[in-house]
Order: C-alpha cells, then structure tokens, then sequence
C-alpha cells in the first residue's frame, strides 16, 4: 500500500515571470501550465530484493502524463532516494513518451544500494519526474520544464551483487575441494558460468557449488549436454588437445561446453623473449581471467627479472606497466618496466586492473 504520500509544488524555479519561453523548441507555457505526473499503482509497504530474481520484474510502475498547454514529446525519470526531499537521488530507469514501464528487481537494486547498503533493510522514497524531450531525444534537464507530484515511501530490503562462482575440482587440482581462485569458474550471467584454465588431455574434474561441499557437486550426470571433448557420468574426462580453454557451464540448459576464445593477460619480460613470438626464449605465461579485471596464474618469478603484461601474443596494444599498478606488493617495483625483487620461487600471481593492484602468494 501506498504509505506516504507527499505533495510537492510543481518544479518550475526557472520560470521568473508569467511566461516562460524556449526559442529551440517554439513552446510558451504559463504559469500552471504543466500537470505533473503521479503513480496509477499502489505500492507495497516493504519489499525484499533477491539476487536469484534479479532479472524478474520488481513492480510494472504505470503513471498519469505529464500535460503541458501544447502537444509535446515527454519523457520521465524513475528515482530513488534515502530522504523524502531527494536532495540527492538515483535514476532507476529513462522512459521515453510511455507511462508504463517494467522494473526489473535488478534496476531497483542498482540505485537503491546508494541510500540502503547493500544486504541490508531500510527506508526508501520513489518519485517520478516527467519533462520535456528536446530534440536529441533526452529530457532536459532545466528544472522549469519539469515536473513531479508524488513520493512513495516503503521499507526496503536489497541484496549484495557480489559474483557467484562455482569451482572446478579434479586430477589438476589433486582433488582439492577448498576454495582455490586458480579453478573457479564467474556467474558471468545467471546462472551461467565461465573459467579460464589450462586443460590436460586426459584430465578429470567434477564441479561444485560450493567450496568444500561434495554434496553440491555436479558430475557428468548432471549435464543434458557436453561438448565432444568432454565424457563420463560421474568423473568428467576431458579428451581434448592440452592447452588453454574457456569452460562454459550453463545451469539454465544444463550443458557443459567450451567457449569461443581464452581470456588471460600475458605476462612478458626477461624470461620470455620480451613478447618477441619469433625468438627462442619465448613462451606463453598466461593469468587466466578469474572476473571482473581480476587475473591470476601460476608463475615461476627470478631475481630481479622485469616484465609487463598485455592482452595478445605479439602485440602491445593495451600493454600495462608499473605506472597502471601504483598498489604493487612489496615484492615489486618500477613505473615502466616491473622489477620483482622478492624471493625467487614459484608462485600464484594476482593481477587486478581496476584496482591498480599486483601480488605473488
């Protein structure tokens, strides 16, 4: 149910006389000449937002038009704020010359996290904003050709939008059931998940939902499909040509199969030929994409050796050097060329682009 509804004086601050008038649109409105939109459903007094429903509808939201004195294109903004004055606020959605939309729990979510942190439970006001669609097809933004009327309040409860994953277990891992970053696999859309690993011929593997559970595990069985590279009811065997892979898991059809292309970042330098493919030293030492910017492979580091990273083989369009790293661990240094200064050994190395962040464990 609708629980607090507030009427707000129509939005026309711009206007400092009886006439307003816009040259680029040829509109002249008075004073009281704008209707403002208002909701045309009842709202309920909480809701509880759940990531597993984040691409169903929250609420079909339907509203009254705008109304100006002439026919013009309207357009309104879906809001969301933590205060009833919506001194600061965040846009749900745009809708163009309708007054209907679906929102998806997903949209609500992603605004609303501003005002209710994510997992937990608060008080959240929604408005909508009708105005004027310039001949760009965006609403203007000046205050005076806009309107809004109404603001609902209700309890609202949101979720964390943290990745899933689930996590490819087997001879490669020396069956380890733990939570280990090299052999995950991102929910990349629901349900849907990716990897990046190397794959042996030969190899054997089960996946599980949950780190460390055998009960959530999925086995051969489990799947409607596989690809021609993969057999096996219980123990799924790969029999394909070693080498890197894209794993694609697909909850939603229940296949498992490989995908178009292996993302990884390269790591090249003085141990490997400097990304020269032409020249004998050189070989791949790939960090495989674990998600988001975030990748991590095996590395076998040396004193003082010094390296970049980049995308493709051979090229270096989009290369990254120290300076795109400014939260290097203390085993690294160097803005151009990146020095490892630690113990020489082998080790897991985690390389987060957004972040600026790289390490060795």
């Amino acid at each position: 149910m609708k629980t607090t509804f507030l009427k707000n004086i129509l939005l026309l601050l711009g206007m400092v006389s009886l006439f307003a008038c816009s040259d680029d649109d040829n509109i002249t409105l008075k004073n009281g000449d704008i209707t403002a939109p208002n909701f045309d459903i009842e709202f309920q007094s909480s809701y509880v937002l759940d990531k597993e429903e984040a691409d169903d509808v929250w609420e079909n939201v339907t509203w009254s038009p705008i109304k100006y004195s002439q026919d013009v294109p309207t357009g309104y903004h879906i809001q969301v704020s933590g205060t009833e004055d919506f001194a600061t606020f965040g846009d749900v959605k745009t809708v163009l010359a309708d007054t209907a939309s679906n929102v998806l729990v997903k949209e609500l979510n992603n605004a609303a996290t501003e005002f209710v942190a994510a997992g937990t439970t608060g008080d959240i006001y929604l408005r909508i904003v009708g105005g004027l669609v310039d001949a760009n097809g965006q609403i203007k933004a000046d205050s005076s050709w806009m309107a809004t009327d109404e603001v609902v309040k209700f309890v609202l409860t949101t979720y964390e939008d943290v990745p899933g994953f689930i996590f490819k277990v087997g001879s490669e891992s020396d069956w380890d059931a733990g939570n280990d970053q090299a052999f995950q696999l991102y929910e990349l859309e629901r349900n849907i998940f990716i990897g990046n690993f190397h794959m042996e011929n030969g190899e054997e593997f089960k996946f599980l939902s949950e780190a460390g559970n055998w009960d959530t595990q999925l086995n051969g069985a489990s799947f409607n499909a596989m690809g021609p590279e993969f057999s096996g009811s219980d123990n799924i065997t790969f029999s394909g040509e070693s080498g890197n892979y894209q794993v694609v898991v697909d909850r939603n059809a229940g296949t498992l199969m490989l995908g178009d292309e292996v993302h990884a970042m390269y790591k090249v330098g003085s141990q490997n030929g400097w990304n020269d493919l032409g020249s004998p030293e050189y070989f791949e030492i790939p960090l495989f994409h674990l998600y988001g910017t975030v990748y991590k492979g095996a590395v076998d580091m040396v004193a003082d050796e010094e390296f970049k990273f980049i995308e493709t083989p051979g090229s270096w369009n989009g290369e990254i050097s120290g300076g795109a790293l400014p939260n290097k661990s203390s085993d690294f240094e160097g803005d151009g060329n990146i020095k490892f200064i630690g113990t020489e050994g082998s080790y897991e190395m985690i390389l987060d682009i957004d972040k600026g962040e790289l390490s060795v464990q």
